[in-house]
């Protein structure tokens, strides 16, 4: 039994002895090499006999060897290329060289520590009595020594300039022995980022370009591209010395003295908060809660247009109809081109009547009636004497109304060859100015607008002037029937049988005699069976562009709604073309400059709402007559209010384009993820920024809870602000909410 009890115990000695052994060979590499050298794991045996297996940074499969890129190339001194899984990568690393003589807070450094694909440190070593005082004194010698040369070599500017940076330096070395100053040795390196050469030399010139603005020199990081690189990895690292052994002290790299003042201005609090100093409540500032005040017309805007981009339901017509509601009171004045029906009823005819306003409808059937040719006189002003004089300008209306006809040709199923267009251009603007000149109307001759006005009345005589009744589409209509029956040039016959056709559809009701094409009646037209006449009737579909408009703008009106919701879609866009040359004959241009001094009680507050604004992008004609509608209300001072879907449609036309040239400010509601890329390379916004405009209105827990409706992305000029616009639910909800649901929890 002790004999089986010993054999027992021999085997299990040896089946231990041989897992001993396979664990022993499985620790080694493949190659045979022991596992205790480096780059692998290493058996420890802590105090209890117990073996425990750890890790070094080296050993395969750690983070260190999934995250490292594949393949680094350090061979042109002028870039960094690295390559990881297939993507390309190039990078260039900068240093600033030197410093603008003052520093701005939030100013001076936005540019570069804001620019796209951006990797940013900054070092900053505090000084103490000593060593301050030795780097000034090096700073005081080295003034000393350019203003010797700069005088030997006659270079007055420098030497003034070098007297000015003597006399900081010299203050500096006064006030630190006062103990009244600390100073600062700090270093600025950049590295840009980009997925070609081609991309990286672009950016390399615009952010050189953008710091040179703000007077910082950068200095490339040429033959040490990859030491700059690792020096500006992200490792989250603090040095208490600046010869602590970082990798910035390997660096070729400049380092300035900034006293406490200035390395304040570094801190980037640009996006944290901004309010106008006055204007009205716009919102709450999402990040902080602090409310935010908007001023339309701030004396910091080179203009006063304003650009809203959302989404359907982002909360873009709430916004500017609650705000609306709260410029009203301060002697703003309003109108707007209504494309959009809600409850019935234009979008904004609420607001309209909230604001004691008056609301025009336009559609079929209508009393309402637009003019394609109304026009009135201007003020302007004649530098060379310095005085103003009043102007009408026919050949100006002649160009809009050819392209509002422009925009109807454009929908033939068969559009006009580029000879026939040029007829069409030429036929159209002769007969504007020809119906002008029948009615006793000449171009730039502003008197000629109106006639004398002598009468008896209550038993007075009375004398003066009286506005003439202005052609009308009717007139067009009868002028082309003239000038076709008198052509003679067969390349223009094409072109009078297209805008017959065209004039004929915009003619409310028109009879005319068919021999002689003069006017004639409707009882002419019913009689014409008994006196031999042959008289034509003229019905068009659009006859709300035909005679003398009904609506009337007046500065006791605080909102006139031209509402052409209810007019098909294809006639809205030419709906809002016509209602926007109305108002910028009798409310943009009226605000003349001569009417316009800042500081002086004339100055008139205008805004034009022009809602869904894209639906006018995608005709040339139709495009280039709303940026020029645009600069015509930067020159009177009018801020329009230009209201699209997306930001990249902007960008699809050079005339669009130029339209954010007169844009003070944006209010960017949700975009399509599509834009990313486009709004990060033309807005002020970081990738960080862009990611966040792309999920505005959303809540990620909940994708049906509208809570987050009315959240924007606010940018005026340099600064960006995101808040969400409230409203007050029991005075404001009732015009500006639309969604039927909300309204009626709020009953």
């Amino acid at each position: 039994m002790g004999f089986e009890i010993i054999v027992f115990l021999v085997i299990v000695a040896a089946v231990v002895a041989f897992i001993v052994i396979s664990t022993n060979n499985a620790r080694k590499n493949k190659d045979g090499s022991s596992s205790n050298k480096a780059g692998s794991s290493e058996a420890i045996v802590d105090e209890g006999g117990h073996e425990k297996l750890e890790r070094t940074i080296f050993s395969r499969d750690t983070e260190k060897e999934r995250l490292a890129a594949d393949a680094y190339d350090t061979s042109n001194p002028e870039y960094l290329y690295i390559n990881d899984m297939g993507v390309n990568v190039y990078a260039r690393s900068f240093y600033i060289e030197q410093l603008p003589l003052n520093v701005i807070f939030a100013t001076t450094f936005r540019g570069v520590f804001q620019y796209r694909d951006l990797i940013a440190s900054v070092p900053i070593v505090p000084l103490d009595i000593g060593k301050a005082t030795e780097a000034i004194n090096k700073n005081i010698k080295k003034d000393e020594a350019e203003i010797i040369d700069a005088q030997k070599r006659i270079d007055t500017s420098r030497v003034a300039e070098m007297q000015k940076t003597l006399q900081t330096h010299l203050k500096w070395l006064e006030d630190l022995r006062s103990g009244q100053e600390a100073f600062f040795e700090m270093a600025f390196l950049f590295t840009l980022t980009a997925d070609s050469l081609d991309n990286l030399n672009f950016k390399t010139k615009e952010f050189v370009a953008l710091a040179r603005k703000t007077g910082i020199e950068l200095c490339s990081c040429f033959g040490w591209q990859d030491l700059a690189y690792q020096a500006n990895a992200p490792y989250n690292t603090m040095a208490s010395e600046k010869q602590s052994g970082s990798l910035f002290n390997r660096l070729p790299i400049k380092w300035h003295i900034m006293d406490e003042g200035a390395a304040a201005t570094i801190y980037n609090h640009t996006n944290s908060h901004f309010s106008h100093n006055s204007g009205i409540m716009a919102g709450h500032n999402i990040d902080t809660g602090e409310i935010i005040n908007v001023d339309f017309y701030s004396p910091t805007h080179h203009g006063y247009s304003i650009a809203v981009e959302g989404m359907p339901g982002s909360g873009k017509s709430l916004m500017c109809k609650v705000y609306v509601a709260r410029l009203a009171p301060f002697g703003y004045r309003f109108a707007c081109i209504d494309t959009d029906r809600s409850n019935g009823r234009g979008e904004y005819s609420g607001v309209c009547d909230a604001v004691g306003g008056v609301n025009y409808e336009l559609r079929s059937n209508s009393p309402n009636r637009l003019n394609i040719f109304e026009i009135d006189e201007q003020l302007e002003y004649d530098r060379a004497l310095q005085r103003y004089y009043r102007a009408l300008r026919i050949a100006d209306k002649a160009t809009e109304i050819y392209y509002i006809i422009q925009y109807i040709i454009q929908y033939r199923k068969t559009p006009p060859d580029a000879l026939t267009a040029n007829s069409i251009e030429q036929i159209v603007k002769a007969c504007v100015m020809g119906v002008y000149h029948d009615r006793g109307i000449e171009d730039g001759e502003a008197d000629t607008l109106y006639a004398d006005d002598t009468g008896f009345v209550d038993g007075v005589v009375g004398s003066g002037r009286k506005r003439k009744e202005l052609p009308t589409m009717s007139d067009a209509f009868l002028w082309i029937l003239r000038a076709q029956r008198k052509n003679k040039e067969p390349l223009d016959a094409v072109a009078y049988h297209i805008l017959k056709g065209v004039f004929a559809d915009l003619v409310d009701e028109l009879y005319y005699d068919e021999e002689t094409l003069e006017r004639a009646t409707r009882e002419d037209y019913d009689n014409q069976e008994f006196s031999g006449r042959s008289i034509i009737r003229v019905r068009g579909t659009r006859g709300y562009f035909d005679g003398q408009s009904t609506i009337a703008i007046s500065k006791d009106i605080p909102f006139v709604n031209i509402d052409i919701s209810d007019l098909p879609d294809k006639d809205k866009v030419l709906g809002q073309q016509v209602a926007m040359s109305f108002l910028e004959e009798h409310f943009i241009k009226k605000n003349s400059i001569g009417n316009i001094k800042r500081g002086n009680e004339s100055f008139n507050r205008l805004v034009v709402i022009c809602d869904e604004a894209h639906r006018m992008f995608d005709v040339y004609e139709s495009r280039k007559f709303l940026s020029d509608q645009v600069r015509t209300a930067r020159k009177n001072n009018v801020s329009m209010w230009i209201i699209t879907q997306n930001y990249s449609d902007y960008h699809k036309y050079g005339e669009t384009k130029d339209i954010l040239d007169d844009v003070a400010m944006h209010f960017m509601f949700k975009q399509a993820p599509a834009a990313r890329e486009l709004i990060s390379s033309q807005t002020v916004l970081t990738n960080a920024a862009v990611s966040r405009v792309l999920k505005l209105g959303e809540d990620s827990n909940d994708p049906n809870d509208k809570s987050h409706k009315g959240e924007v992305c606010m940018i005026d000029g340099d600064n960006v602000v995101f808040m969400k616009v409230d409203y007050l639910r029991e005075t404001e909800a009732v015009f500006a909410e639309t969604d039927v649901s909300v309204l009626r929890s709020m009953a």
